[in-house]
Formats: structure tokens, sequence, C-alpha cells
């Protein structure tokens, strides 16, 4: 990747009290000096949108895979490197027969792609 994300660990932070009670509060997502994420309190609006956010139970879900998204980058970047270890010398270049992209190595791939802004 060209551009790096925000350096993890990211961490949650709830401002104004509980995420699952009514009132003001957000839920911030990122490492402790700079703000990656801000999800919006349930049942507010979402700036310059008619869009409520959405229900507390998935605003807290979407907060914590926010948080361990570079964990689970990493991660992936570490099974692409173990996958490719095991193919060093067979002549493949991955695990697919007749359907390129299928196997779990060339998936693998493609979601690390995407989170470098590639389609």
């Amino acid at each position: 990747m060209s551009v790096q994300h925000t350096p993890g660990p990211w961490k949650l932070t709830v401002t104004g009290g509980d995420v699952m009670t009514r009132g003001e509060s957000d839920v911030l997502v990122g490492n402790g000096e700079l703000w990656i994420a801000r999800l919006f309190h349930p049942d507010s609006h979402v700036p310059g949108t008619t869009s409520l956010a959405p229900p507390p139970d998935q605003v807290k879900a979407n907060a914590f895979l926010i948080k361990v998204a570079p964990d689970l980058l990493a991660m992936c970047e570490e099974a692409v490197t173990a996958f490719e270890n095991l193919l060093r010398g067979s002549g493949k270049a991955c695990y697919c027969g007749v359907e390129k992209g299928a196997c779990t190595l060339c998936k693998l791939r493609a979601a690390i792609a995407r989170a470098g802004g590639q389609s």
C-alpha cells in the first residue's frame, strides 16, 4: 500500500454517556492521537442526510469491528505470507483450480488490495 492507515492499535472512546442509552454521546475510534471514525448515537440524524444512525447494538458492533481493522489487516497479510511460503517451489501462484480468484489465498490478496484502496 502506498498510503498507510492511521497506526494502531485503535481504541474506542464513548463521550457523553453509554452508546446503548439515549442522549448525547459519540463513539470515536482512533489511536489516541487521531480519531479515524465517529459513529453517531442511535436515533440521531446523520448531518447532511435524512438518515438515522443504526440501532444501538449495530453501532456498538460496528465500532468493535472498526477498532480491530488494523489487527485484521495484519493477520490477513501474515496469512498470505504463510500461504505463499507453503507454495514456494511448487510453481503455483495460488490454490485456485479452474475458477481463478476462488481460493482463500486469492480472496485474502483481494481483501488486502481493497483495504489499500484498490478495487
